[in-house]
């Protein structure tokens, strides 16, 4: 268009921002409240490299150097992907010891600037479901990272209107929400290492059970946030990572940033964004995700369950968490459904419903706040069965998360006993009943921890240093062992405490190996991946060798063994969960029409000569069912891999396209005397009989041990002790024969050397900081540099009379330093039909966090009306529930007219509010039970005039009881001046304000 034409329209769209913005001077808190009073805490400092600022507490100095060194090296290739290479402001981040279990970056808006909030940790399981580690929050940075360096691409009109005001938005906080958080996510897994949600195999498998289940006929609705056939997670996340995943492999990942520009560039940015989809990809969204879904459908690979695999319980919700007490059968889950709100339940052998109770309390004086399965981990019974343990994260009185272990009766429900500051995941009970052994993490470190039921005290089990991820643990039959996973170089492997307090691999392959729970003395059944989804898996401590015992369509989460013969898991079946089961017996394998059979020795395949049938086997408990003789795996270092038979297609893809063709697995050939075991014979502890499967003699490492509580070395009563390991040897390549076994062979095979390395944690990825300053924080840093700096100035007409114009016009101002300890808003307005400006001031504070003191004065001068204000307040929230102090003063006069005489009025007074809420809600149905209370009140001495003193008493009641055929179900009274008005009576499990 012509260039006159162009300033026009920018000169009036900025002139109405201007307008609308004009008002947007206020005094806010920074930050989260618990966030505020970490920061009021923390000796704080201020650390500056090449492309950050950042902010943290002085005692996590380390834990600060390791984030920033991985953030700014992902901040360095994000700003090589972006289109303008032109410089941009240094990234602002935050670095909180408050536990908060998140991490945001917030837009310029306004008068808050762009800024990153990160945690020092995570104490969710949920993010390790993700393969995101607890205490590496590098990757969590990197992800943020994303969406920062995103939203520093605003040029154009907004980027010159952003210079000169401060920041008033920026156009890319306006792209789709799946296209924000897909592109966040998907990057996840792009920077340096294997992490984040693109290479868990649980988020993979949820996936794909929503794709069958819909024929992968995916509509739009399904890039939503809102999505509920996607919950707990939303289909910006989970489809929108796919869906960007797609457009970077089929049209590659500069037209992803090429749209960035394009958007940060716009004119309007709020509309017609699919028309910038159409210029840079040639199709609008609508197009590109129908080709997208028919991408799907051309590659569905339907899955089925098999035949072994039985449905126990057909609707398990869309989230759960699952524990079985093996003697007996019973199995507790907490779950939740779209039509269901959170409920723990137990269920007898049979499947029959012994107890399920809500997990939320509704009154005041509630021992715990939150309930949900995404909060749960560590659900173990004890060996009686009697008692169920569970840690379940909950908030501190300033917001924060904190975690507490209970003690729930197995026959009742009833919470019996609660553990506070359980500040990490859980793990499970010691057969004695006497502990608890559970994750704890302290700044950016996590250890096993044993806590004494009794005696409350905790004892560390492990000594881990900064940035090393331990997930929950399981103790042995004996009381005195215990294996956890550990986050390696590759992903999640096994480590094994033994009872002297060494740690030792069992695997080291990284595919995602977690979950421990214990069959017997020698054996464990675990999570692993395999073919890129998560199944079932037996692993035998004294040989380490591995056998797989599941074959589910799609995702097998928490594993428990049921009796000797069977295991009960949580199965993704399309939009649920199922609880399934399976016998303890391997998955057969499809039979080689060679000689030897495929085995797996620290996660390559490789050729092994049939075992010898008279090679010993080893029995763990007497009568135990033999193992029959089939593919083993030995797990051990990525970094050992070299593979001699070609891996599948989706074995190493980043990014396994759904539904793409892989390699089946050799069979194990019959053994020479012609006996081959049959399909489906029972699990046992009998180790392989091959000699490339064994492992060397077992060597240990002290590192990861805390030097001064070792715990007694001898085994306790009743221990199986571990046997004695076969001898090794050098496993065959693909172009020759396995060798015969050899005594003078002096060195074991590379990966199984792998597996008796030091257990230690792997170097942190990073790029190296040139540090700039690192110097303590100035309490007033950017106080007196407006973040917002608007004039504003427009011209009209008056609607009753067109003859007669006025102008309005005005500047606001806002700023605060940069911990927010210190706020404040200036708000000068005029009009030329008022014969006087207006002015308003406020002012917050935040160094007595989690208080937040804010005090507000203004003249305001309209419509022949004078009025003075004034307010202090203070407020906070207690848990959920914000309570407010203030005073209040308000001078009202009124010009004298030619019919009314000049008119004085005025209140000042004390005012006090609380507001109360506990319920529990569900996707379709909102709350369908909960508890509301809100008392306010008000004294005012004098008001208006009077000698007698007015007060204002306002009290709500909202209650919810979720019953839908009542329209009375849902009551609501509100009591005022001492009267009651009726309540109206709305339907269901919905609230009258």
């Amino acid at each position: 268009m012509p260039a006159s034409r162009w300033w026009l329209r920018w000169a009036v769209l900025a002139t109405c921002f201007l307008l609308t913005n004009g008002g947007c001077a206020f005094v806010t808190p920074r930050f989260p409240q618990n966030i505020q009073a970490s920061f009021t805490r923390d000796e704080m400092r201020k650390l500056t490299t090449e492309s950050l600022e950042l902010y943290y507490p002085a005692q996590l100095r380390g834990a600060a150097l390791r984030m920033a060194s991985r953030l700014e090296g992902c901040v360095a290739r994000l700003h090589e992907q972006t289109w303008r290479k032109k410089k941009r402001d240094r990234v602002l981040v935050y670095l909180t010891s408050s536990n908060f279990n998140n991490a945001y970056v917030v837009p310029d808006y306004a008068s808050t600037p762009q800024q990153m909030v990160m945690p020092s940790h995570l104490t969710l399981e949920l993010f390790h479901l993700f393969n995101l580690g607890e205490v590496d929050v590098g990757d969590v940075a990197c992800h943020e990272a994303v969406h920062y360096v995103q939203l520093q691409q605003t040029d154009g009109v907004w980027g010159f209107l952003n210079l000169v005001t401060g920041g008033l938005f920026q156009p890319n906080s306006y792209t789709e929400s799946w296209f924000l958080e897909g592109l966040a996510t998907y990057y996840e897994g792009q920077f340096e290492k294997d992490a984040g949600r693109p290479h868990s195999p649980i988020w993979r498998g949820w996936y794909d059970s929503v794709v069958q289940a819909t024929g992968g006929r995916l509509n739009p609705g399904y890039l939503s946030p809102e999505q509920r056939a996607l919950d707990p997670f939303g289909g910006n996340y989970i489809t929108g990572m796919h869906f960007v995943e797609y457009l970077a492999k089929r049209y590659g990942e500069a037209k992803l940033w090429k749209l960035v520009d394009e958007q940060g560039g716009s004119f309007v940015p709020p509309l017609a964004v699919t028309l910038r989809f159409k210029r840079v990809y040639g199709r609008d969204i609508g197009s590109l995700f129908a080709e997208y879904t028919q991408s799907l459908r051309e590659n569905l690979q339907v899955r089925e369950r098999p035949s072994a695999q039985r449905t126990w319980v057909s609707d398990a919700g869309y989230f759960s968490r699952l524990a079985s007490h093996a003697a007996s059968g019973v199995t507790a889950t907490v779950g939740v459904g779209r039509e269901r709100y959170t409920r723990l339940t137990v269920l007898e052998p049979d499947g029959r419903v012994r107890f399920e109770r809500p997990l939320v309390e509704l009154l005041p004086g509630r021992r715990w706040v939150l309930g949900s399965p995404t909060l749960v981990s560590g659900m173990s019974f004890s060996r009686d069965g009697a008692w169920l343990y569970l840690v379940m994260a909950d908030l501190n009185t300033e917001g924060g998360y904190t975690a507490r272990l209970w003690k729930v009766d197995a026959r009742t429900g009833d919470v019996v006993r609660l553990w506070d500051d359980v500040m990490g995941m859980g793990g499970s009970i010691t057969p004695d009943g006497t502990a608890y052994v559970y994750v704890r993490v302290d700044g950016d470190s996590a250890n096993v921890v044993r806590l004494d039921l009794e005696t409350d005290t905790r004892k560390a089990l492990t000594d881990f240093g900064a940035s090393t991820s331990v997930g929950p643990p399981a103790v042995a039959p004996d009381g005195e062992r215990v294996v956890f996973p550990l986050s390696g170089e590759a992903g999640w492997d096994l480590v094994l405490r033994e009872a002297d307090g060494r740690l030792r691999w069992l695997t080291r392959d990284g595919r995602f190996n977690y979950s421990p729970r214990w069959l017997d003395d020698e054996r464990f059944v675990f999570l692993r991946e395999h073919e890129g989804r998560l199944q079932a898996h037996v692993l035998t401590v004294a040989t380490r060798e591995v056998v797989r015992i599941t074959d589910a369509p799609h995702l097998v989460m928490d594993v428990h063994p049921v009796g000797t013969e069977e295991v009960v898991f949580l199965n993704r079946d399309g939009l649920n969960f199922t609880i399934d089961r399976a016998p303890l017996v391997p998955i057969a394998p499809v039979e080689a029409d060679t000689g030897t059979a495929q085995v797996e020795v620290a996660g390559h395949a490789v050729l092994a000569q049939a075992p010898h049938p008279s090679a010993p086997s080893l029995e763990t408990e007497p009568g135990a069912p033999r193992l029959p003789e089939v593919r083993t795996e030995t797990p051990a270092s990525e970094s050992e891999q070299a593979p001699t038979a070609a891996p599948s297609e989706s074995e190493f893809a980043a990014f396994p396209i759904p539904g793409a063709p892989v390699q089946p697995d050799a069979a194990q050939p019959p053994s020479p005397s012609g006996t081959t075991p049959g399909q489906g014979a029972p699990l046992s502890g009998q180790p392989s009989t091959s000699d490339e499967a064994s492992p060397p003699p077992e060597a240990t490492s002290d590192h990861g041990a805390p030097p001064s509580e070792e715990p007694p070395t001898r085994t306790a009563e009743g221990a199986v002790p571990s046997p004695p390991a076969p001898q090794s040897e050098q496993p065959a390549t693909e172009d020759t024969a396995p060798p015969s076994p050899s005594p003078a062979a002096e060195d074991a095979p590379t990966a199984l050397t792998a597996l008796d390395a030091p257990v230690e944690a792997p170097p942190d990825p990073g790029t190296e900081l040139q540090i700039l300053s690192d110097e303590p924080y100035s309490p007033l840093e950017r106080f007196f540099i407006p973040e917002l700096r608007v004039p504003y100035l427009l011209a009209g007409t008056d609607p009753d009379n067109t003859d007669d114009t006025y102008t309005m016009g005005g500047l606001a101002l806002a700023g605060q330093d940069r911990l927010g300890f210190h706020a404040y808003s200036l708000l000068l307005s005029f009009d030329t039909r008022e014969d006087a400006p207006s002015l308003s001031l406020a002012y917050g504070n935040a160094q007595l966090a989690p208080w937040y003191i804010q005090v507000s004065g203004a003249y305001i001068r309209q419509n022949q009306r004078t009025d003075l204000q004034a307010t202090a307040f203070a407020s906070r929230s207690f848990w959920t529930t914000p309570v407010t102090f203030g005073v209040l003063a308000l001078r009202r006069e009124y010009d004298a007219t030619d019919r009314d005489p000049r008119m004085l009025t005025r209140i000042v007074g004390p005012e006090v509010s609380v507001s109360y809420f506990a319920g529990d809600a569900t996707s379709y149905g909102s709350t369908q039970r909960g508890l509301g209370m809100t008392a306010a009140a008000g004294v005012y001495p004098g008001a208006f005039l009077r000698d007698s003193t007015m007060g204002d008493v306002r009290l709500g009641l909202d209650a919810f009881t979720g019953a839908c055929p009542s329209r009375g179900a849902t009551t609501s009274a509100s009591p005022r001046w001492g009267a009651s008005s009726p309540a109206r009576r709305p339907g269901c499990s919905r609230s009258a304000a």
